[in-house]
């Protein structure tokens, strides 16, 4: 699955798929003062990804029976 984000200013998109959950991330286009992610940690999202399988369960029940 993949995330994408786009500036809240000039809407370049931008893959943030591996980026870590820094705040305040500025575009880097020339003449662009917006944020790609914003202070508060707000995207402007887009997720691409196989959606027709149920995903597994992030935590597993374990029986101790």
């Amino acid at each position: 699955m993949q995330v994408f984000a786009y500036c809240w200013a000039c809407n370049k998109e931008y893959d943030v798929s591996r980026w870590s959950n820094k705040y305040g991330v500025k575009c880097d286009s020339p003449e662009c003062d917006g944020y790609v992610i914003g202070p508060t940690g707000s995207i402007k999202p887009r997720i691409v990804g196989d959606f027709s399988k149920t995903p597994e369960p992030l935590i597993k029940v374990i029986s101790s029976n």
